[in-house]
């Protein structure tokens, strides 16, 4: 389960905690819906499974790396990398995440992880692949220096309320999540609910 506040027209949005979120279509009176930032809290457990332990693997690096070679050439060249088995290693000497929060905004194998998959489609986050620091076009250098944000500056007390009651109303354990061994391939795809549907109901 996951937590999220969506920010429009720099308004706060109803928080969605767990659920489906739907998309629908609010009376602006001409003013066109913008979404100026999201709020999203994912408990450590879930980020140490999903980057520590499913996303921790040698298929992973070479998609971070060939990225970065194929997608990103100036960046690639830019840390002078002759090979995809050089620029895996150096991704391997990295810490998986940052700290106690599992922060990954840092000098860490799941901000690359994350921004190769947004590089993919988009070459903005190009830079952010680097091994060196390298400023994107708004100046940023993203994955290169933790911002440590805790939940506590994005969310208030009756947020996480609501967060541990729908955990517990879910039956879902501390963790915040269930592992389902099942092929992927046999799910069904889920009709826009704003029920709890037990995702291992559909393997």
């Amino acid at each position: 389960s996951v937590m999220l506040k969506v920010f429009l027209n720099e308004k706060e949005n109803e928080l969605k905690v767990g659920r489906r979120i739907r998309s629908e279509t609010p009376l602006t009176f001409g003013i066109e819906p913008v979404i100026d930032k999201i709020h999203l809290f994912i408990g450590v457990p879930i980020m140490e499974e999903l980057f520590g332990n499913v996303l921790n693997s040698d298929m992973t690096r070479d998609f971070v790396c060939m990225t970065m070679r194929d997608v990103c050439p100036d960046v690639w060249n830019a840390n002078e990398l002759s090979s995809i088995d050089e620029c895996t290693n150096k991704h391997l000497n990295l810490p998986v995440a940052d700290g106690e929060l599992f922060d990954f905004s840092g000098d860490c194998q799941a901000c690359r992880v994350l921004h190769a998959a947004f590089a993919w489609k988009n070459t903005d986050h190009c830079e952010h692949l680097s091994f060196v620091p390298l400023e994107d076009k708004n100046g940023n250098k993203k994955c290169q220096y933790s911002s440590y944000i805790s939940p506590l500056e994005l969310f208030v007390e009756n947020d996480f309320i609501s967060y541990v009651a729908f955990r517990k109303e879910a039956g879902l354990p501390d963790n915040g999540f269930v592992s389902c061994d099942c092929d992927a391939d046999k799910r069904i795809a889920q009709e826009s609910s704003n029920e709890y549907v037990d995702p291992c109901t559909f393997c």
